[in-house]
């Protein structure tokens, strides 16, 4: 008994969510090889997707902003910041562009 009481506290400890999870969604969830092929905007659909996309992330980013993570773009303006993004993207073509986000706001809070 205390075997499968031990076994079961060890497994759940490994399945709770991280620290600072939460649930997302929308453009956050496709990858940045999407962020960039939209963003070259080779047809008027990937334009306009392009600009879904550059809005979801403005969005993320000012709402980490306003949720007490600091001033991601004190600095820089929207297309610095999508130049971030397509650099990072270019680096990192299979990682959510969530991940892409996330990262641009680390590396603005130092």
């Amino acid at each position: 008994m205390k075997t499968a009481l031990c076994l079961a506290l060890a497994v759940s400890t490994l399945l709770a969510p991280a620290a600072g999870a939460f649930t997302y969604s929308g453009i956050g969830a496709a990858t940045c090889r999407v962020w960039l092929n939209d963003r070259r905007g080779e047809s008027p659909a990937a334009a306009a997707a392009a600009r879904q996309d550059e809005q979801w992330v403005a969005g993320f980013i000012s709402g980490a902003a306003y949720g007490g993570v600091g001033d991601p773009l004190a600095g820089t303006d929207a297309a610095g910041a999508w130049t971030w993004m397509d650099q990072y993207c270019a680096a990192n073509r299979s990682a959510p562009i969530i991940n892409a986000a996330q990262a641009f706001i680390r590396a603005r809070e130092q």
